[in-house]
């Protein structure tokens, strides 16, 4: 025996068996009843009563069969065999318990019976909590689905299923019918100008003219003339018999003005006027024209915070916030990205390609900051140097794999990117059956990126295939 031993059974050498087997039931967590062949509590240790709050003075000496008859428990009596793993609630107090039960015997007679218990009654709320956070999921799935459904064309033909996304659209298709200006939020590349069009053709119809305007692409000097028209000799350079603006092109359809944030200030003042008479006056004219135009206004930008910073006129602001739809981005619709993918693909010109799993994680891992564009302009590329059937990682553009494979210098202080790296490296490792030279080429990195990052995460093996 060593020392340790009978250092630890010194201890105890002043009590009897009796007290050291009592000590160590005392000191465990688990519920300890012990009884007698008639079910009378004989012993109960502490934990009994933390578990179920019961004090051992009130128990102590009373029949189980009294107490809890229906305690699966007492069958240990009935069927003179051990009970393993049990579950039952406690009726008296609503506790949920996993219990084991032994029979004790002396030589062939059974003299009585051990039970000890653990309480689950967190763990039962816990699972009663994630079961209806499942039910309330999948109802929210089924009843997104059936938003989806409930859609009319043009909005129903918008690929999405991301519940916030879907609910976009319903508002959308909802405020469509009515000719009150609608501002669209949402970063660069979410699809406002597909939304946008959507509401047009749900509104209007294809045979009223929707005019586009986007108002980062137009020179500040030139706003005016193009958005109002001008008249022939209103300044240099104007055009023989003038020329009609937006709003005059979109009498009786729609004017889409998409980055409405870049409206020069001294824009946005005639534009409020416009709105407000329902009239427009050229450049150079002596009199306006009426117009019946449905605003749509769109921007990338935290309208609002301009307003609060004097950058956009907050009497145009509320003009042309009359209703407002705001659509999420891309990396909050996780759900979608390979839904946008597939659909991307199935229009390229090679449709039969398929998209392997390394890219499926990589587009699931990936931040798509260009939101919806970038996803098609990646699918593009993907496209065109793919040359197999297959799309895999070295098919990606070359910014797609530093923003996946950062630097080492700039992983080294990030832990999630540099698990991130580790990760796809050992993916496409698995992929190129630990293939170096294939794994290399597959990263789309160099023999000395390749080695100084298999170094880094610890991936290095002497005997690896090269």
């Amino acid at each position: 025996m060593n020392i340790l031993d009978e250092t630890f059974l010194q201890r105890f050498q002043k009590m009897d068996i009796a007290q050291v087997f009592a000590l160590f039931l005392n000191s465990v967590h688990e519920g300890i009843v012990i009884m007698d062949e008639e079910s009378k509590i004989i012993y109960a240790n502490p934990a009994y009563t933390r578990i179920l709050g019961i004090p051992i003075e009130k128990v102590m000496g009373k029949k189980v069969f009294d107490i809890e008859p229906e305690t699966k428990a007492l069958n240990v009596f009935k069927g003179k065999e051990p009970i393993i793993g049990e579950y039952e609630i406690v009726k008296t107090i609503g506790k949920h318990v996993i219990f084991d039960a032994s029979p004790i015997f002396s030589g062939d007679k059974l003299i009585g019976a051990l039970t000890i218990f653990r309480d689950i009654s967190e763990l039962v709320s816990m699972k009663q909590k994630l079961d209806y956070y499942r039910f309330y999921t999948n109802k929210l799935k089924k009843q997104n689905i059936s938003m989806k459904q409930d859609l009319s064309a043009p909005f129903k033909d918008i690929i999405g299923d991301d519940i916030n996304f879907v609910r976009a659209l319903v508002l959308a298709q909802q405020v469509a019918d009515t000719d009150a200006s609608i501002l669209l939020e949402g970063e660069s590349g979410v699809g406002k100008d597909i939304l946008a069009r959507a509401i047009h053709m749900a509104s209007k119809g294809p045979g009223k003219p929707l005019i586009e305007v986007n108002c980062s692409a137009i020179p500040d000097t030139l706003f005016e003339s193009e958005i109002f028209g001008y008249e022939e000799g209103a300044f240099t350079g104007a055009k023989k018999h003038g020329k009609k603006g937006k709003f005059e092109l979109a009498n009786g359809g729609t004017l889409f003005l998409d980055e409405i944030a870049e409206l020069p200030l001294n824009v946005q003042a005639k534009l409020l006027r416009t709105l407000q008479e329902g009239s427009v006056e050229r450049l150079g004219a002596t009199k306006k024209n009426t117009f019946n135009v449905r605003i749509i206004a769109a921007t990338n930008r935290k309208l609002f915070e301009m307003v609060e910073q004097g950058k956009f006129r907050r009497d145009l602001y509320f003009r042309l916030n009359v209703l407002q739809i705001k659509i999420p981005p891309l990396r909050e619709r996780r759900a979608d990205i390979m839904l946008l993918a597939q659909h991307f693909l199935a229009s390229s010109a090679k449709p039969y390609l398929s998209i392997s799993p390394m890219v499926v994680d990589a587009f699931m891992k990936y931040p798509w900051y260009g939101n919806i564009r970038e996803l098609m302009n990646v699918i593009s590329h993907a496209v065109i140097v793919c040359q197999n059937e297959n799309i895999t990682l070295k098919d990606l553009p070359d910014y797609f794999h530093d923003q996946i494979l950062k630097p080492y210098s700039s992983i080294e202080t990030d832990s999630t990117l540099y698990a991130a790296e580790r990760e796809a490296i050992q993916l496409a490792m698995k992929e190129c059956g630990n293939n170096y030279t294939k794994t290399m080429k597959n990263l789309g990195v160099s023999r000395r990126t390749f080695y100084k990052k298999l170094k880094k995460h610890g991936l290095y093996r002497i005997n690896e295939n090269k």
